[in-house]
């Protein structure tokens, strides 16, 4: 099963930059049973939507020819208690990349 934690690409310009939307719904399978007393966003999903959205700029700058597979996440800061209805405005960039590796901020 694959899961995509974007909705929408708004702009993309190859080798620089990616902004996209997210809106997280209550009918999002990860909400069923996650939280007891109320609904909320694991951060892992945040983050992962930032991932995924950044993940796709590298994929477009280098023509499709190689995947992206994140590696390492530093200095993250979720906003707590994220609630479905929330939209995610997502923005991602390269800060150098390679064949070999890629590195960017989201």
């Amino acid at each position: 099963m694959r899961f995509l934690y974007y909705d929408k690409v708004n702009d993309i310009e190859k080798g620089k930059s990616i902004t996209g939307i997210k809106t997280f719904t209550l009918s999002e399978e990860f909400f069923r049973g996650h939280f007891k007393k109320e609904a909320l966003v694991p951060g892992v999903i945040y983050i992962e939507a930032m991932a995924q959205i950044l993940g796709w700029l590298v994929i477009y700058s280098h023509d499709f020819k190689l995947s992206a597979i994140m590696s390492l996440v530093e200095d993250i800061k979720v906003p707590s208690k994220l609630r479905p209805g929330f939209t995610a405005e997502l923005h991602g960039e390269i800060i150098s990349t390679s064949r070999r590796d890629s590195l960017g901020r989201a």
